[in-house]
């Protein structure tokens, strides 16, 4: 089963738990609930949202992460399930005994799959589309010269016809937070293991509309 991935952004929200259930509320009253087993990561980017120890606790039970967003609204830390039977401790061990060889030709399929994602959002018209693929297929093991910053140049010069924001020089600089389908690439940033890609992103935001 592919997991939620809940996001808390637009309004403040308390979390507690009840009868398995994650229960939302604001100004004492409910606004959503879902069940602990369906959820894999929950996002906050609103400063006054507030939790039981009591939820934070069944979140990581039910292999869950909390995500915490700071004032630039980029992840600012990580609340991991750490439990022998937890799968994140499992795929931590096996991420970290794997060789340098391995890691680096993991690393060019991320590139890889992160140009081509661009390169698919642009028009197959633009000289742009059929650039970027062509980057992609200049990745090498581990990326040493830096194709993933070209191809970010070549992306955000023409899809937001400017620049790319401070010209960063990777995928973990200060760009700005759109959807995977804007950005051309997955939502990989969390980490080791974590992705909330790898849960799924069935957005539910509770919020003011």
């Amino acid at each position: 089963m592919i997991k939620r991935t809940l996001e808390i952004s637009r309004e403040p929200a308390h979390l507690s738990v009840r009868d398995e259930q994650l229960i939302l509320k604001r100004d004492g009253q409910t606004i959503g609930q879902v069940p602990c087993e369906d959820i894999g990561v929950v996002m906050v980017d609103h400063p006054q949202t507030t939790y039981t120890h009591g939820a934070l606790a069944k979140l990581a039970e039910s292999d869950a992460a909390v995500v915490i967003c700071g004032r630039d609204h980029l992840p600012a830390a990580i609340l991991l399930p750490m439990a022998d039977h937890s799968q994140v401790v499992w795929r931590l061990d096996a991420q970290l005994s794997i060789s340098r060889p391995l890691q680096k030709q993991l690393w060019r399929q991320l590139v890889v799959a992160k140009i081509e994602a661009q390169a698919r959002n642009l028009s197959p018209h633009l000289p742009a589309h059929r650039k970027l693929l062509a980057l992609a297929r200049e990745v090498r093991s581990g990326d040493p010269t830096n194709i993933e910053a070209q191809a970010a140049r070549v992306y955000w010069a023409n899809w937001l016809n400017v620049e790319p924001p401070g010209s960063v020089p990777n995928s973990q600089g200060s760009v700005p937070i759109f959807g995977s389908e804007k950005m051309g690439t997955d939502p990989i940033l969390f980490g080791p293991d974590f992705a909330a890609g790898g849960f799924g992103w069935a957005r539910l935001s509770w919020g003011g509309d």
